[in-house]
């Protein structure tokens, strides 16, 4: 996974708003940097940015390919001022080494996706990171992959303090779309999702976790949110199968 080295903006393409279209709500902007690589383009700063590196980061430690590149691109031409309420400089992206092969899903209740290596991954991926925000914007399917990104409200949330990361280290959020998904899955996808918890635990120790300390520097979040961030993902680590088995009791009950 290519982390932080990013380029130079020279195109912008798609701008994704919300569904009201209120002014003021483009919350991604596609873009072409200047060696042809696709990205997607968020405005963000603070813990949603530190939420944005460490989901990347974590991805990398476990070997999930599956998440979007993370990189730091620079806006020199100011492209995103009219966009972004004149904002230029710095800014976060989603990378698609592929972005065209890839559709949003248009159908979420189809039992195939709950058989597909790529759900199991994504469950216990948005486990881990008490992610609840995974939804149609920020999922793409292909026939054979998946690709997932935009992690800014992952870790509880937009705008955790280091008390209440702490106090929500055994909390299980998950999507309201994964979670009727799950409704659709049977016992072997259960005992698929568990063998690969298993698999990912204690894959991040307190040793390897004091990478974030240099990347948290990309955020701007002080010395006590980065050490709240560090244990909550080393804490769910090491107790992966239990907070997945959480989920799956809630949709998946053992008969």
């Amino acid at each position: 996974m290519g982390l932080w080295k990013g380029g130079m903006i020279t195109r912008i393409g798609d701008v994704y708003q919300a569904p009201d279209g209120r002014p003021g709500s483009t919350f991604a902007v596609g873009a072409t940097l200047e060696n042809g690589i696709k990205v997607v383009v968020k405005n963000v700063s603070g813990i949603r940015l530190a939420n944005e590196i460490a989901a990347a980061w974590v991805a990398k430690q476990i070997g999930l390919a599956r998440v979007a590149e993370v990189r730091l691109v620079d806006d020199q031409e100011g492209l995103l001022k009219d966009i972004y309420n004149g904002f230029a400089g710095k800014c976060f992206a989603s990378v698609f080494s592929a972005l065209p092969e890839f559709q949003q899903p248009d159908c979420y209740g189809s039992l195939e996706i709950t058989k597909r290596e790529e759900f199991r991954e994504i469950i216990v991926f948005d486990t881990l990171i008490a992610n609840a925000d995974r939804q149609n914007r920020n999922l793409r399917w292909s026939a054979t992959d998946a690709c997932i990104f935009d992690h800014d409200q992952a870790f509880t949330g937009k705008a955790w303090s280091p008390v209440s990361l702490s106090s929500a280290v055994a909390a299980t959020p998950q999507s309201g779309m994964f979670e009727a998904l799950l409704d659709f899955a049977d016992q072997n996808a259960r005992a698929e999702i568990m063998l690969l918890a298993n698999s990912w635990t204690k894959a991040i120790s307190d040793t390897v976790a004091q990478e974030l300390d240099e990347l948290m520097q990309l955020s701007g979040i002080d010395q006590a949110h980065v050490d709240a961030l560090k244990g909550f993902i080393v804490t769910r680590s090491a107790n992966l199968p239990c907070l997945v088995q959480k989920v799956l009791d809630r949709h998946l009950p053992i008969n």
